[in-house]
């Protein structure tokens, strides 16, 4: 199992693309240290991709929104990228597209 997810800046923004699902603590945790590494270097706006995950619950979608809120009281935003599939349709049944701000590819 990969220990961490890929990071990056691209076009000003940085990017954390989760290659796997979100279903349990090591995954979250491994979110977690992506984006505190971006946050370390100066990024206040992060974009979480999805796109490569199939499969997310409350553990996954409960560490985006602690790591969305904690960006947006330090004036940052936070972008969850989703392509077509269950990760985009379990946010929208849920709601959470309504608080957190997707972008659809």
């Amino acid at each position: 199992m990969q220990e961490s997810f890929e990071i990056g800046i691209i076009n000003g923004r940085g990017v954390i693309k989760v290659n796997q699902n979100l279903l349990s603590e090591v995954p979250a945790e491994m979110l977690r240290s992506a984006y505190e590494e971006l946050v370390e270097r100066g990024q206040k706006n992060i974009v979480i991709d999805l796109t490569q995950t199939i499969a997310i619950n409350s553990y996954g979608l409960g560490r985006i929104l602690v790591l969305l809120r904690e960006l947006t009281s330090q004036g940052g935003n936070l972008v969850v990228r989703v392509g077509n599939g269950y990760v985009k349709e379990i946010i929208k049944v849920l709601l959470l597209d309504k608080v957190i701000p997707l972008e659809e590819v």
